[in-house]
């Protein structure tokens, strides 16, 4: 079974019990989903993030992507990716999302009077 939300099924155009046609193809990407050039370059440039990165489950691993790439600016990916993988050297690797959501906070503001 396959759901879709309210806004997808608009979307498509689709009407309650209606059928459709779905074709499927295996993803066959490293991480499970696109990740951008700012989170690997951060990851390339630090090879013991880089290994506490790929030691983690793929779940993880996806998380942290949508975590860091889920914005357009190519700026706040590359500020983002630098937060991460500080977070992950400083904690070995066990992330707290909670504390990482304060260092964004904190980069975000320091990055804000920097600019000022």
């Amino acid at each position: 079974m396959i759901t879709f939300n309210q806004s997808r099924v608009k979307k498509l155009g689709l009407r309650t019990g209606e059928e459709f046609q779905i074709e499927m193809e295996k993803d066959n990407s490293n991480y499970g989903m696109p990740i951008s050039e700012e989170l690997l370059e951060v990851l390339d440039q630090d090879h013991l993030a880089n290994k506490l990165f790929h030691n983690l489950t793929r779940g993880r691993q996806r998380t942290l992507i949508y975590w860091s790439d889920n914005v357009k600016s190519s700026e706040i990916k590359i500020r983002r990716a630098l937060v991460m993988t500080n977070h992950l050297v400083v904690s070995e690797g066990d992330i707290d999302f909670k504390q990482l959501n304060v260092e964004m906070k904190e980069a975000n503001q320091f990055a804000k009077l920097s600019k000022n």
